[in-house]
C-alpha cells in the first residue's frame, strides 16, 4: 500500500440492495488493493424502503416514510460532501422517494452511449417536471393530485453542465455536433420554449427544442450521428433508456450503472453511482441477483476517482471473459451470483487468464435440412449419406472444443407462423416447402447434435441468426475473438451469418470439412465468402481432432 485513501459513501435499499452492498464494497476494496491503495466506505446507518414494504403501508403512512427516507439521505449526502468525499454507491430504493432527493439536491443523471456513427450523451433532468414533486393528501381516497414545477433556474443549470460535461468529454465545444432537449413543452404554455431561446442568445448555442414523439422518430431515422448533447426530460429518458441501450447494442440494461450529479451549490460535484435495475425484492435473498452493474460500478468509481487507468476495461475483460465461459446469474441462463463475482474477481487478479476465446457456433443441425427422412431428402435436395458424416464430424468439432472448455452456441431455424416474413411463407408455398420447421416437429429439432445445458441456443425465423436481437447482445457481452462456424448449409445460412457478421465487425472462420453446401459447391461458397467476408477457412486437424475410423 502506498498510503492513497479512496472515501466511498454507501447507501442500501431493501430488496436485493444488502447483497448488492456486500459485492461492491468487496470488489472495491480488492480492486483498490490492486492499486496499491485503501477503500474507506462510509456506510448509511439506515436501510431506505423499497416499493413493496412501502406498498403494505395506509397512504398516509407512506408518504411520511417517503419523506423520512428521502430527509435521512439527503442528510447523509450533505455529510459526505462536507466531510470531503466526493462519491457514492447506492442500490435501489423507493422511487417516490428518490425523486425528492432528486429535486432537492438538483440530480442530472448521465448516459454516454457510443454508437456506430458517434456518441450520444443523454442526460436526464432530474431537477424538475412530472417525475419530481409531491402527491397531496385529499381527502377522497380516489384521487391523487400531484404538483410539480419547472423553472428558468433549473432549466439554465441543467443546460449549462450539459454543455461543460460534453465539452470536458469530448475535448471542447467545437466538437459537440448538436445539443437536443426533449420535453413535453407544449404542455408550459410558451415558457419553458421562451427559456431555452433566451439561453440560445445569453450563451451563443444553437439548441433544437423538439417534442419527445419528434425526437423518437428522428433517432429511428438514425439522424443523430456524430456527438449529440440530448437534455431529456426524466419521465422520457426513463422510457427511452431501455430502448436507446438495445438500439445501440449496448447489452441489457439490468447490467449497466448510471451515473447521477448533484448540482446544489452546497454538494455541486458530487457524484452518485447507482445500479439502473431495481431493487428485485422477489428475488431478495436467494443469491441470484445480477451483480454484473454493481461490479461495473466498483471499476468506474476506482477510474474515475483515483485517476488509475484501465480499471474500467480490466473488468470489461472479465465481465467478457467469464461471460464465455456461460457462468451467470439466471436472468442470464446461469446459476448464482456469487459464481459470478468469484469467477471476475478471479479473472482480475490473475492477469494470466486468457479474457478472448473464439465461439463455436453450431449452425442449424436440423431434422428438416439434414435426417433421411427430412425434407430437404424428401425433396431431392441433399444426400442423407453426406449430412450423417457431417453430424459425426460436427460431434468431433464440439467434443474436441468443450475439452478446452471454449463456449458454443447453436442457431435453429422455427417457422413460427406470423413471425415468419411473408416473402419467406409465399416462397416455402411455391417451392414446396410449406409446413416445415414446425416449433416442437421433428423437423424443427436438432439432428445429430445436441446443446448441453449453459449452451446458447438462438432461434430464427429465416437465413440469419441477426434476425434475432438476443444473438447480437449475446456476441458483444461474449467479446468473442472470432466466431468459428460449422453446420448447414455453407451456401445459405452460414454464408448469411458470415455476411452480417463481417459487417457488424466481427472476425469470422469456417471449419470447411465440418460444414456442408446445399447448391454450390463447397470451394465456390468458402471462396466467395473469402473474397467478400474475409473468412479464414479451418480445418478438423485444426482443433487437435481428426476423423476416426
Amino acid at each position: 500500500m502506498n498510503g492513497k485513501i479512496l472515501r466511498v459513501g454507501l447507501a442500501i435499499g431493501g430488496g436485493t440492495g444488502p447483497e448488492l452492498a456486500e459485492i461492491f464494497e468487496r470488489t472495491l476494496r480488492e480492486l483498490a488493493a490492486r492499486e496499491k491503495m485503501r477503500a474507506e466506505i462510509i456506510r448509511s446507518p439506515r436501510e431506505y424502503r423499497t416499493y413493496r414494504p412501502m406498498a403494505a403501508l395506509t397512504s398516509a403512512e407512506a408518504a411520511r416514510a417517503t419523506e423520512e427516507d428521502a430527509a435521512d439521505y439527503i442528510r447523509f449526502v450533505r455529510e459526505l460532501a462536507a466531510d470531503g468525499i466526493r462519491v457514492a454507491f447506492r442500490t435501489a430504493f423507493n422511487a417516490q422517494s428518490l425523486y425528492l432527493v432528486r429535486d432537492e439536491l438538483l440530480g442530472v443523471k448521465v448516459e454516454p452511449m457510443q454508437h456506430s456513427d458517434g456518441e450520444l450523451l443523454l442526460i436526464r433532468d432530474e431537477t424538475q417536471g412530472f417525475y419530481s414533486g409531491r402527491n397531496d393528501q385529499p381527502a377522497d381516497p380516489l384521487r391523487i393530485r400531484r404538483e410539480t414545477l419547472f423553472s428558468r433556474e433549473n432549466t439554465w443549470r441543467v443546460l449549462d453542465f450539459s454543455i461543460e460535461n460534453a465539452a470536458a468529454r469530448w475535448g471542447g465545444r467545437e466538437h459537440i455536433d448538436r445539443i437536443i432537449v426533449a420535453c413535453k413543452f407544449h404542455l408550459l404554455e410558451n415558457r419553458f420554449a421562451q427559456w431555452v431561446r433566451d439561453y440560445e442568445r445569453e450563451r451563443s448555442v444553437r439548441i433544437h427544442l423538439y417534442q419527445p414523439d419528434t425526437t423518437n422518430r428522428q433517432l429511428m431515422r438514425g439522424a443523430f450521428d456524430g456527438r449529440t448533447v440530448l437534455v431529456g426530460s426524466n419521465e422520457w429518458g426513463d422510457i427511452m433508456h431501455a430502448e436507446l441501450i438495445a438500439r445501440f447494442g449496448l447489452g441489457h440494461q439490468e447490467e449497466r450503472c448510471a451515473r447521477n450529479f448533484f448540482l446544489h451549490p452546497d454538494i455541486a460535484g458530487f457524484v452518485e453511482y447507482q445500479t439502473v435495475h431495481g431493487s428485485a425484492d422477489d428475488i431478495a435473498g436467494r443469491g441470484i441477483v445480477n451483480p454484473v452493474a454493481t461490479l461495473r460500478a466498483a471499476a468506474r468509481v476506482i477510474e474515475e476517482f483515483t485517476g488509475s487507468p484501465r480499471i474500467v476495461d480490466v473488468m470489461e475483460e472479465a465481465l467478457g471473459a467469464v461471460a464465455r465461459e456461460n457462468i451467470a446469474t439466471p436472468d442470464a441462463g446461469g446459476s448464482s451470483t456469487n459464481e459470478v463475482v468469484e469467477a471476475v474477481l478471479t479473472a482480475i487478479m490473475n492477469p494470466n487468464r486468457r479474457t478472448q476465446e473464439d465461439l463455436l457456433i453450431v449452425v442449424d443441425m436440423q431434422g428438416d435440412f439434414l435426417a433421411a427422412d427430412g425434407r430437404c431428402a424428401q425433396l431431392g435436395l441433399i444426400d442423407s449419406a453426406k449430412t450423417s458424416a457431417l453430424a459425426t464430424r460436427v460431434n468431433w468439432l464440439l467434443d474436441a472444443w468443450r475439452a478446452t472448455g471454449r463456449p458454443v452456441a447453436f442457431t435453429q431455424t422455427i417457422a413460427n407462423g406470423i413471425e415468419v416474413p411473408p416473402t419467406l411463407r409465399e416462397r416455402n408455398k411455391k417451392s414446396g416447402r410449406d409446413g416445415w420447421l414446425r416449433p416442437g416437429s421433428p423437423g424443427a429439432q436438432f439432428c445429430g447434435v445436441s446443446p448441453r445445458a449453459g449452451e446458447a441456443v438462438f432461434a430464427k425465423s429465416g437465413y440469419d441468426p441477426f434476425l434475432n436481437p438476443q444473438f447480437e447482445i449475446f456476441l458483444r457481452r461474449v467479446q468473442p475473438a472470432r466466431l468459428v462456424l460449422a453446420g448447414a448449409f455453407t451456401d445459405v445460412c452460414i454464408d448469411a451469418l458470415a455476411r452480417t457478421a463481417f459487417q457488424k465487425g466481427f472476425r469470422v472462420a469456417v471449419v470447411e470439412d465440418a460444414t456442408l453446401p446445399l447448391r454450390r459447391g463447397q470451394a465456390e461458397a468458402l471462396d466467395f465468402m473469402r473474397s467478400f467476408y474475409d473468412i479464414e477457412t479451418l480445418a478438423l486437424a485444426d482443433f487437435d481432432t481428426a476423423p476416426r475410423g
